[in-house]
């Protein structure tokens, strides 16, 4: 059936929370490019960041981020949060 929780087949996990600070990671990362310049532009630690975008990404059912050798692009998701 339909959800209120579902845009363009995402699907959110009603049972996890989204917060202030996953958001900030995932822009962070999409405007520097990388994890670690997102890292140092918020003043916390490469694992950190890594974590807020991997409970953000689990919260939304959808990859956000494509990891790559040189840097990170926007998934479709990614485009459309």
């Amino acid at each position: 059936g339909s959800s209120n929780n579902t845009a363009r087949g995402y699907r959110m996990n009603p049972k996890l929370s989204l917060s202030f600070g996953q958001l900030q990671s995932f822009l962070a990362i999409a405007d520097q490019g990388t994890v670690r310049a997102a890292a140092e532009s918020l003043g916390l630690s490469q694992p950190a960041v890594s974590k807020s975008l991997r409970a953000l990404e689990l919260v939304l059912g959808a990859d956000l981020i494509k990891r790559e050798a040189r840097g990170s692009s926007l998934t479709p998701a990614g485009q459309l949060l």
